[in-house]
């Protein structure tokens, strides 16, 4: 017994010369507050509920064998670290991450290994927050270009890394396409630095777009000059498109196309009237009834008709759009702007999907043209695949309304997801990247954040 009794008290003073009094446990080091580990300023308090639900144990770091005698990293915590390092396949920046800081046993000891979990807990956070939202910031980019309204809640993402583990979370955070799975696949074979630079770029604008496309839904993709219809992750539909001058640029927003118009009336946006018709009216007053267009006092619902001949256009000011508070409308017809059909979800920048009278300009290689919206190529085709998905009206009866030749709206059934979309890298058949021409130049102010 004595020997026993000896024994015993000599793991006591082992446990006492490795664990001092003094040694920080997760949970009295969350107590304490704000600390700085290597550069980094950390705050663990918000944290407190996640560890605490979790028995204050870490999720990244554990404490094995004999009186926690056999300290690592876990399962989690090894995958973290080797994502960190991997970083550049995702289009981010390595250097951003763990801050050169080294695991090993040092950092495994005493109080050192609390500040290690709160450290590797804020570098996930803010990588799942990259990944999910993107790290340009919306000031920086150009007034055209739009990012959707995700959030990224830390609370809500730890809960969610307890119960599903490291790799479910992330994927889950990253952008839900296959095209964004295929830019990552391309950039983890690819070592052409300019190459890489490109693909971060558009993985990044990936990251913009809202977490949920839709399983129904509309992607045009403005530097490939095509739109294509996703059903369950599958294109169901591609065709060509017409997009705007670099004058007139398409911008890059998400909304939800509403309804389908058959034979539309043309409102002739104010700056092309000012722009391209009022000059044309002062060399001829009467040139709106020549070319068939009505002219309207202004643009509130039953607005009396005006002969253009009585409007003295030479005291309007060109510069200031207030002075031209008319509306120009082109009526239905085969010579209509808009073609036999559009597609509208109604949004700030007037933009919508339509037909064109100009059918050659399709067979361009680049199909920049147009003031903005988006020129579809075999657009009734088009509207058939929308309503195969949507049930609106049956596809078989598209071509009897556009031969009443009446104007006609037919509402969908769902709203359907459509995502205006700048991608200068498309990963095409056989797993091949298409790099694609930077029309509008907005790839720098991405590359500029990225490096």
């Amino acid at each position: 017994m004595t020997h026993m009794f000896r024994l015993i008290f000599a793991l006591l003073i082992l446990v006492t010369v490795s664990f001092p009094a003094s040694a920080f446990t997760l949970k009295q080091q969350i107590a304490k507050g704000t600390f700085e580990y290597h550069g980094v300023t950390i705050n663990p308090i918000p944290l407190e509920s996640i560890y605490k639900a979790n028995k204050f144990k870490g999720i990244w770091t554990s404490k094995k064998g004999f009186l926690g005698l056999r300290r690592g990293l876990t399962k989690d915590g090894k995958l973290l670290v080797k994502t960190l390092s991997n970083a550049g396949n995702e289009g981010l920046d390595v250097n951003r991450y763990l801050n050169n800081v080294t695991i090993d046993k040092k950092a495994l000891k005493g109080k050192n290994i609390s500040r290690l979990e709160l450290y590797l807990t804020a570098e996930f956070l803010k990588f799942a927050r990259d990944i999910h939202l993107g790290i340009v910031d919306k000031s920086r980019l150009q007034a055209d270009v739009f990012k959707s309204d995700k959030t990224f809640d830390p609370i809500i993402t730890m809960t969610f890394l307890k119960k599903k583990g490291l790799k479910k979370t992330l994927a889950d955070l990253r952008p839900q396409h296959p095209q964004y799975d295929a830019l990552r696949k391309a950039m983890a074979r690819t070592s052409a630095p300019v190459k890489r630079k490109l693909i971060a770029a558009n993985l990044e604008r990936w990251r913009w777009l809202p977490q949920e496309l839709g399983d129904k839904h509309i992607l045009v993709n403005q530097p490939a000059y095509e739109v294509y219809i996703y059903n369950k992750g599958r294109i169901v539909d591609q065709r060509r498109v017409i997009i705007g001058k670099t004058e007139h640029a398409s911008p890059q927003f998400s909304d939800k196309m509403t309804y389908v118009e058959f034979n539309p009336q043309w409102n002739v946006p104010q700056s092309i009237a000012i722009n391209e018709y009022l000059p044309k009216l002062l060399k001829n007053p009467n040139y709106l009834k020549k070319v068939g267009y009505t002219l309207y006092e202004n643009w509130n619902q039953g607005a009396k008709e005006l002969d253009g001949r009585r409007v003295k256009w030479s005291k309007i000011d060109p510069d200031n759009p207030k002075k031209f508070p008319y509306r120009i409308v082109q009526g239905e017809g085969p010579r209509n702007a808009l073609g036999q059909v559009k597609f509208l979800f109604p949004n700030e920048h007037s933009i919508y999907l339509h037909d064109t009278p100009s059918k050659k300009l399709f067979k361009s290689k680049n199909r920049a043209f147009s003031h903005g919206c988006i020129r579809v190529h075999n657009p009734l085709d088009f509207a058939r695949k929308i309503f195969e998905l949507d049930g609106g009206i049956a596809p078989n009866k598209i071509d009897a309304v556009v031969k009443k030749g009446k104007r006609r709206s037919v509402i969908l059934k769902e709203p359907m997801p459509i995502h205006l979309t700048y991608f200068t890298t498309w990963v095409g058949r056989g797993g091949k990247v298409e790099l694609l021409k930077d029309i509008y130049n907005r790839d720098p102010v991405i590359l500029a954040t990225l490096q």
